[in-house]
């Protein structure tokens, strides 16, 4: 340029060299600020290879006289030849190397000066910066005014922050055990005299876990503390090595029961709660049983539910460390179905259903000694019957509290019957019909004579035939008929026959 000017590289990392990521930028000295020898620090500031803030392959990249090509030495290691390429135009060359972490030495052997930049790009980090320049002219490669590297070496716990004079170690960059390095330089009179390099090892502290039981209102001590209650308790412990190491402590109660001497029963059935393995006789309920006021801290408890009560145990902290639920249902409200209320002497059977709510199971018991069990029930009755037959039945819940009913049936003739003759001129027996002592729901009755027409129809029981057809009398003779009969309870009957009708 015609006139004084000041350049830098500016890089961005998002993603390996996108926008909006973090910057990093360095002076590009002018070559009359060149040098011949540097020893440098590439440090890592985040060694977790997992984390999206490392970087793993940092590079440097070297202008330098090309005289210094076939000579200049890296570690004390000539760089090869090929790695530079001519600058078009000037007598400068470049190179681009991966480099690893630590300290190096860049060295021209007195065949000419360079300039260096050591950079990498991760993902969401980036850096950059020169590794030597003279601020003076006069300065350039005067042997003694090479770099000294001077070491520190100290240890600090795992996530812990570090400080010493010239250095600041976050707790960020201590987060894994293993070496942490941190450079620092010296500058006297306007000119870098060393680097200090902090050798800093990160000691490892330790998270375990243990584990222990306890019988409930006994106490534990656990590194000098007591213990009383179940539960995770932390203790922070010096390992061998200095550092604090996390142990979390994971202590249960031994094994507690807690039982009823019944599972449920009738409300007001007498309970009686027995607790083993424990030594805390603390009772609470839900919902609340006041008989446990005057029972704390005895062992078993009689109590008297009125309902479904769950009894619990605590401890001395008022956690709950057992519980056990006794059911209480009121017996079953009765319901019984029968197919009819009497019992029909021609067809003595009787058929029974348990309609009971909330039953669980039946049983059910006969006069004649014959007891059956289930939900229904069917019992026929043989000749001669008794008087009255009864029925009894013991509906009971689940936890067994039990209802009895006794039902009583009275045998009664239910058949149907029709004369064989009758005589409608006659003052006796000049009616036909049927004769039971049934309650009729339906009938019907048809009258035949010999050429199969109907002489007579009728659907009331209650009104016989007289003999007639239309109002006039029919012939002597047999007539068939067939009729049909459903009482009160549901029960059908039909039949056929013949009459004769006499005059």
């Amino acid at each position: 340029t015609s006139q004084p000017s000041y350049a830098c590289l500016y890089l961005v990392s998002y993603r390996n060299g996108g926008t909006n990521g973090d910057p990093g930028a360095a002076t590009l000295p002018p070559v009359n600020r060149w040098v011949c020898h540097s020893d440098f620090m590439l440090h890592q500031c985040n060694n977790n290879s997992s984390s999206q803030y490392y970087i793993a392959n940092p590079y440097i990249n070297i202008v330098a006289d090309s005289t210094t090509v076939g000579v200049m030495s890296l570690d004390g290691t000539v760089i090869p030849a090929s790695q530079f390429s001519p600058v078009a135009g000037t007598p400068y060359c470049h190179a681009r190397m991966h480099l690893a972490y630590g300290a190096h030495t860049l060295d021209c052997a007195g065949a000419g000066t360079f300039s260096a930049r050591v950079y990498g790009l991760g993902k969401w980090v980036g850096f950059t910066y020169n590794i030597d320049m003279v601020f003076d002219s006069l300065e350039r490669c005067i042997p003694e005014r090479h770099r000294d590297t001077v070491n520190y070496y100290d240890t600090v716990c795992q996530g812990e922050f570090y400080t010493a004079p010239g250095f600041i170690v976050y707790q960020s960059q201590t987060e894994l055990p293993g070496l942490v390095t941190v450079v620092d330089s010296t500058v006297v009179d306007d000119t870098m005299v060393h680097y200090q390099i902090l050798n800093l090892t990160v000691l490892p502290t330790n998270s375990s876990e243990a584990y222990g039981s306890i019988i409930a209102g006994d106490t534990l001590y656990y590194n000098g503390m007591p213990l009383t209650t179940a539960g995770d308790y932390t203790f922070v412990l010096t390992g061998a090595n200095g550092c604090d190491s996390t142990v979390t402590f994971h202590l249960s109660y031994q094994s507690i029961s807690l039982a009823s001497s019944a599972n449920g029963g009738c409300p007001g059935d007498e309970i009686t709660i027995t607790a083993e393995g424990t030594h805390l006789y603390n009772w609470s309920s839900i919902p609340y049983d006041a008989e446990l006021d005057s029972q704390q801290g005895q062992n078993p408890i009689t109590v008297h539910p009125e309902v479904t009560t769950t009894y619990q145990l605590l401890d001395a902290s008022g956690n709950i460390i057992s519980s056990v639920t006794v059911g209480v249902e009121p017996p079953p409200t009765l319901c019984v179905e029968t197919n009819r209320d009497f019992i029909d002497f021609d067809h003595p059977v009787i058929t029974l259903h348990d309609c009971s709510p909330d039953r669980y199971s039946s049983r059910w018991v006969f006069s004649d000694g014959y007891t059956l069990n289930g939900e229904r029930a069917r019992r026929q009755f043989y000749h001669p019957l008794p008087d009255t037959v009864t029925v009894t039945l013991h509906s009971c819940n689940r936890y067994n509290c039990c209802s009895d009913t006794t039902i009583g049936f009275h045998p009664e003739i239910r058949s149907v019957w029709f004369p064989n003759v009758f005589t409608p001129d006659e003052q006796q027996n000049n009616r036909f019909g049927a004769v039971t002592s049934c309650q009729t729901a339906e009938f019907e009755i048809f009258i035949y004579n010999r050429q199969g027409l109907i002489v007579w129809h009728s659907t009331d029981i209650n009104t016989p035939w007289d003999g007639t057809r239309n109002g006039t009398p029919v012939p002597q003779g047999a007539y068939a008929y067939k009729w049909y009969l459903k009482d009160i309870h549901g029960d059908r009957w039909s039949g056929t026959g013949i009459v004769t009708l006499l005059r």
